[in-house]
């Protein structure tokens, strides 16, 4: 049994949402890009990174005291980011309810003593890694308009067949 997991809290799409992303990934990502599977399309609410595993209880039960409420997230602008070579899906505005659930989540983990990535947070949907060419940023003729009714835990699994992204557990919000 392992002692750590690589982990992150997430916007989970459902499947619906997920053939939008996918759909968008396909007609829109640079040839020699990479997809990324359509079974790891999500929204990043906070990386944790490697953690022991005996920090699991700590998490969850950080995550249990976040309370915010029900949003929708409209996707639409396109955006490369060079640095990490990688084509992003992202709002034009960030849902104040949105910012609200990454700032609540974010200060349970502090206050539960837990590390995570602290760098500002920027909501998207990363469509292809290895994006290597510059694009001009771009929009969606209509944006995918996501209603976010729960955050998730997920672990990155590394397998033979690339990585993996499982949910663990998934808090509701409320209406």
């Amino acid at each position: 049994m392992t002692d750590s997991r690589r982990l992150f809290f997430a916007l989970w799409p459902d499947e619906h949402i997920r053939q939008q992303l996918h759909a968008a990934a396909h007609q829109h990502r640079p040839h020699q890009s990479r997809a990324i599977p359509r079974s790891n399309l999500h929204a990043t609410l906070i990386f944790l990174g490697t953690v022991p595993t005996t920090l699991m209880p700590v998490i969850t039960d950080a995550a249990a005291h976040v309370r915010v409420r029900s949003l929708e997230l409209s996707l639409q602008l396109l955006e490369v980011w060079r640095r990490p070579q990688v084509l992003c899906l992202c709002p034009a505005n960030i849902p104040h309810a949105l910012q609200q659930m990454h700032d609540e989540l974010a200060a349970a983990l502090q206050a539960a003593a837990v590390k995570f990535d602290q760098r500002a947070y920027r909501p998207h949907v990363t469509l292809a890694r290895k994006v290597r060419q510059r694009m001009p940023h771009a929009q969606l003729a209509q944006p995918i308009v996501w209603p976010v009714s729960a955050f998730s835990l997920v672990e990155s699994l590394s397998t033979d067949r690339g990585v993996r992204y499982e949910p663990l557990r998934q808090w509701r919000v409320s209406t």
